[in-house]
């Protein structure tokens, strides 16, 4: 299902309206490669806190692990933010958990609070156990500056899906979200991630403890992350999640693929 087309302006405007002050780039680009490709190219120009890449399409788009992200034109939104990290770039792996926050509460709004999204350890926001969208963060640089950039995939339109990923994901549509407004999302979901970033700079992933047990898609579920199976029971302060094996021991397992157990194999595309 195509979409009103991306428009720039109105996205600069919601920006501003949520939060006022000195207006970042924002540029949309009808096909593309990949987003954060490009939001990476923008830093190394010159680096600008708050820049914003968005795409109609991309024909390279990537998930974590170099997965592929699906997104045919005028469908969904894809999206990438540029952040200048300062002292605290060693802490930055658990920001992605924190984007996902931002993301879920936008596509709730978007969908006008008919549906509940929850966040996947560690990079994913799902809706009635499918994945809605995807968050990948890379490190650049430019002009001396260490860089970050948050890519942010978001199924908006999209109703079909290829075989593979058809019982995996969904998308606002999908999920009965009709007519919705890409350039509002995009709007709320970079304010929200700036915003985000201010406070997590200065209190780290603390402040959201909280809503992430509540968005928890994880806990309870069997899962298995590269070497470690058992239950996941929640995220630990530091970002890790935390996985009850089946001889009782609590592990915390800093990154990896999570498989879900309790649902049939599935290739691990996105």
């Amino acid at each position: 299902m195509s979409c009103a087309a991306l428009d720039g302006a109105r996205i600069v405007a919601r920006i501003a309206q949520l939060r006022p002050g000195p207006a970042a780039p924002v540029i949309v680009k009808a096909s593309t490669g990949s987003t954060n490709d490009d939001a990476k190219a923008l830093a190394r120009s010159g680096p600008v806190h708050g820049a914003v890449v968005l795409a109609e399409a991309q024909t390279h788009g990537r998930g974590r692990s170099g997965s592929r992200w699906y997104s045919p034109a005028g469908e969904n939104l894809t999206l990438s933010i540029v952040l200048l990290p300062g002292a605290i770039g060693a802490s930055t792996a658990t920001f992605s958990l924190v984007v996902g926050l931002c993301v879920a509460r936008a596509v709730e709004a978007a969908a006008g609070g008919s549906l509940r999204a929850g966040v996947k350890w560690p990079n994913d926001v799902l809706v009635e156990r499918r994945k809605i969208a995807g968050v990948l963060i890379e490190g650049a640089s430019g002009q001396g500056r260490a860089t970050l950039v948050v890519g942010v995939g978001v199924n908006v339109g999209s109703r079909s899906f290829p075989p593979e990923l058809s019982e995996l994901a969904t998308s606002l549509a999908r999920e009965g979200a009709l007519d919705v407004d890409r350039s509002l999302v995009a709007a709320d979901i970079v304010a929200g991630v700036l915003d985000a970033w201010d406070a997590f700079a200065s209190a780290g992933l603390e402040p959201w403890l909280g809503e992430l047990a509540r968005r928890d898609a994880l806990r309870g579920r069997s899962v298995r992350v590269e070497a470690v199976s058992g239950v996941a029971e929640g995220i630990a302060p530091d970002g890790r999640l935390l996985v009850r094996t089946p001889p009782g021991d609590l592990v915390s397992v800093v990154a990896g693929h999570v498989e879900l157990l309790d649902l049939p194999a599935q290739s691990p595309a996105r």
